[in-house]
């Protein structure tokens, strides 16, 4: 499996994936699942639906993989860092 370091071009690029290489990876590693998913979900959706609804479902789903990773990142890293913390 190919892995980036934290970078400012590649990836998902929040405070908390560029500050902490492990919050990095859990975080590319749920994304690319996810995204992978909603690939299936959306070519699907693209054979089931007629073109209004599913512009909707693809409206949707775009909007979730992208919220969804930085939301998970975030959640990550305050766990990381409540560890570190005891």
């Amino acid at each position: 499996m190919l892995f980036f370091r934290p970078n400012y071009f590649v990836g998902i690029k929040t405070p908390w994936t560029l500050e902490n290489q492990e919050v990095w990876k859990t975080t590319h590693l749920f994304a690319g699942k996810l995204w992978f998913i909603a690939g299936l979900i959306i070519i699907l959706g693209g054979l089931i639906f007629d073109s209004a609804i599913f512009a909707k479902v693809f409206l949707a789903i775009v909007f979730t993989i992208a919220i969804v990773p930085i939301a998970y990142s975030y959640l990550k890293f305050r766990s990381l860092k409540k560890k570190e913390q005891l």
